[in-house]
């Protein structure tokens, strides 16, 4: 059986194996050495008489150095490992930090303004009333907050 895996990320292979038991619903995270597996550079078939030291790959190739004899005398346990071992990526981003829409905004003012502002929860209009009422923001800035808010919604930085 072979099973192929693309990740493609701006960090390095992890060094760790994810055994997802199906049965248990359960995941078991554990470093490639245990299950004697490493990430190795894939080398073009055209590369492999030339030197490898020079050689700058992104890509690589899950390697596994337990024997295909030695499975048989294993336990079936440490097997069935092998069955539902996957390469373990964790993402940078947690599912709690995506779906947040709360954001801390710092507006350039002596001192600095900075207020959490929740892009589904409040308008910005109001919001920025608010800060004026609450005398946080001057009243001759009022505008410019405002459009402060609106150029960092459009260029995507909340």
């Amino acid at each position: 059986t072979m099973c192929v895996v693309q990740v493609d990320c701006p960090c390095a292979p992890s060094d760790k194996v994810g055994i997802n038991y199906v049965q248990r619903a359960y995941e078991e995270i554990l470093p490639m050495r245990a299950m004697k597996m490493s990430w190795v550079p894939y080398v073009p078939l055209e590369d492999r008489l030339s030197r490898i030291e020079g050689l700058k790959t992104k890509i690589f190739t899950l390697h596994c150095s337990q024997r295909r004899s030695a499975l048989k005398h294993l336990k079936t346990e440490r097997v069935k490992k092998f069955d539902y071992c996957m390469p373990y990526y964790m993402s940078l981003i947690s599912p709690e930090e995506d779906h947040d829409t709360t954001v801390d905004i710092i507006y350039p003012l002596e001192p600095p303004i900075v207020c959490p502002f929740d892009w589904e929860m409040d308008n910005y209009e109001e919001f920025t009333d608010d800060l004026v009422k609450a005398e946080e923001l001057p009243e001759d800035e009022k505008e410019n907050f405002k459009v402060h808010i609106a150029v960092i919604y459009v260029l995507g930085l909340l």
